[in-house]
């Protein structure tokens, strides 16, 4: 009996050995792979830390592209603000309201002051758009500005809507008298000439900020393609170079 009852001890004890390690084993598949392997677990980590690192590093690349985007179109377009009111308030030779022909300076006239509004908006909207404080600092100064002379901007047929964005009222900007226009854009010291320094000013700071921005994209894409795609390309996506190794 005593003999027996050591045997039965015995293949007890090693059925349960047998159980224990199973489970030890079972504990070590992690997502159905091994985490025995030391540098199986290492490249887990690594290839997550790496994932978020290229996802960040991603994220941040497009939304440089997007600012720059936006500049570029904040400089394109007050660049033609500034070139339309440099041709309102030419004078001498050069003066669209002096000319002998009314009939052709209306014409011209007219057709600047229609651009010039078509391509204000376009600045203003891009700028409300930013986020950026200086920005909005333009924006403000860009409403106060029209909203001070939106009763004359009115009798020409230039309406200032609430979000400083100007509208036209095509009939009676025709009918309105090209003295009368001339007063609000073709005088350095009236809107045209406040217009014309904002516009050269923002111009500036927008090749500033463009200038900026593509040479952080260089750094941020140079430490993305050496980080984010050199790993991938280096170890493989799925860690295929580890496991041959497992």
């Amino acid at each position: 009996m005593r003999i027996s009852n050591r045997a039965n001890m015995s293949i007890t004890s090693a059925r349960m050995a047998r159980v224990s390690k199973s489970r030890v084993w079972s504990n070590t598949w992690k997502g159905g792979k091994k985490a025995g392997s030391g540098s199986q677990s290492l490249l887990g980590m690594l290839n997550q830390i790496n994932q978020n690192n290229s996802l960040s590093q991603a994220e941040k690349l497009v939304q440089n592209k997007k600012k720059i985007y936006a500049y570029e179109t904040i400089q394109q377009s007050s660049k033609r603000v500034g070139e339309r009111l440099e041709k309102l308030l030419a004078t001498g030779s050069n003066s669209l309201f002096d000319q002998e022909n009314s009939e052709k300076a209306k014409g011209q006239v007219l057709d600047e002051i229609t651009g010039l509004v078509s391509d204000y908006n376009i600045l203003m909207r891009k700028l409300q758009e930013s986020k950026d404080p200086a920005d909005q600092a333009y924006v403000k100064k860009l409403k106060e500005m029209v909203s001070a002379n939106s009763s004359a901007l009115k009798e020409i047929g230039i309406n200032v809507t609430g979000k400083g964005t100007l509208e036209l009222d095509e009939k009676k900007l025709k009918a309105a008298e090209l003295s009368e226009i001339k007063k609000m854009f073709g005088d350095k010291n009236g809107l045209g000439g406040k217009l014309s320094e904002m516009a050269k000013s923002l111009e500036e700071v927008a090749k500033k900020q463009i200038a900026a921005l593509k040479k952080e994209l260089y750094s941020s894409s140079n430490s993305y393609n050496k980080y984010g795609r050199s790993y991938g390309n280096e170890h493989g996506d799925n860690g295929s170079r580890y496991n041959a190794m497992s």
